[in-house]
């Protein structure tokens, strides 16, 4: 006889009343490929699977997964129970789903006595993106007053974190008023940092969100045994999966240029390592040749992929080559 985890059946049945009766007394329209696909994150859940979904524009899939993830979170045992997060590429759908859907849905399933206490979310995002209280307080201490779209700007930081929804503030001064890579122990403004107390509130919530390159940080985080960027979590729901790729080359891809290549010359000439470096430069000169080769052919047309040839194999082997003899050269920079 066919078995089911605890609560799969209930889910399912709350699933098909949520949206053929309870969201269309709030004036909500029943569409099939939304309930389709609610029960099918359902069962991923329930089955701890991968499920790939494609939805097309007008399904309602961000409702879709949040009512699954609800309803499967809302009977999993309380000992077992971690957030969710969800990954998605935009900051406006980070937002739509922090201050949008997630609060209406919640008031309607608690109306409902469908859930009973509110739905938590908090939005993860990189130190980079939050206000350092100790630098906005030196910062606005030296613009001066005429600068005044400036100063409204630097005003607004102090009641904001979230340095996306500050207006008008430029990227000179949101490099200068961020969180720094390492808070020094002895701030002065450490008991009333609002980015630790952020830090501090965002373990509680029932859903954490952020987008993908903060996902992926955290992947390598955990492969690397180093501190965690995300809780611990049960599930994971990416969104806006189509641009999962481009995030990972983002976050994974090494890139040398030829202004890298010609600095790394310098160096070894200035090391005193003349004729290795006329040979790596001989050999950048020829890799960069070979990509470029037959370039011109192209101009005014649709781009092609690029293509390893052998030329262009054989220079780029000739090139890590002499990149590794030149990191064991001692009195070299690493």
């Amino acid at each position: 006889m066919q078995t089911y985890p605890t609560g799969y059946t209930e889910s399912h049945r709350m699933a098909e009343k949520i949206f053929r009766e309870i969201l269309p007394r709030h004036g909500m329209a029943v569409r099939e490929e939304q309930i389709a696909l609610c029960h099918e994150v359902l069962d991923t859940l329930y089955n701890k699977e991968i499920s790939l979904c494609e939805a097309g524009v007008g399904t309602g899939k961000t409702l879709a997964y949040l009512v699954g993830c609800i309803l499967w979170q809302m009977h999993r045992p309380e000992r077992m129970k971690l957030p969710i997060v969800i990954s998605t590429s935009s900051v406006a759908l980070q937002d739509a789903i922090l201050t949008e859907y997630l609060p209406e849905l919640s008031d309607v399933l608690l109306d409902e006595g469908i859930i009973t206490a509110p739905t938590t979310a908090v939005v993860r995002k990189g130190k980079e993106r939050f206000v350092c209280d100790a630098r906005l307080a030196e910062r606005a201490s030296l613009v001066q007053p005429s600068r005044k779209r400036q100063k409204n700007s630097l005003h607004i930081a102090e009641n904001i974190l979230d340095m996306d929804h500050i207006p008008e503030l430029s990227r000179y001064d949101r490099c200068r008023i961020c969180v720094p890579q390492s808070c020094p122990r002895d701030c002065f403004m450490r008991l009333d940092c609002r980015y630790q107390q952020y830090l501090r509130d965002s373990m509680k919530p029932d859903i954490q969100i952020c987008n993908h390159n903060y996902l992926l940080a955290d992947a390598s985080h955990r492969l690397e045994d180093r501190p965690l960027l995300l809780r611990s979590y049960q599930a994971l729901v990416v969104d806006e999966a189509h641009k999962l790729p481009d995030a990972a080359r983002q976050m994974y891809t090494e890139t040398l240029s030829p202004h890298n290549m010609d600095e790394l010359c310098l160096v070894l000439q200035q090391a005193h390592y003349k004729d290795f470096a006329r040979q790596m430069r001989t050999a950048f000169l020829t890799l960069s040749f070979s990509c470029t080769q037959g370039l011109s052919k192209l101009r005014g047309k649709a781009s092609e992929p690029f293509v390893l040839t052998p030329f262009r194999r054989a220079a780029l082997i000739d090139c890590i080559a002499l990149l590794q003899n030149a990191g064991g050269l001692p009195d070299v920079p690493r």
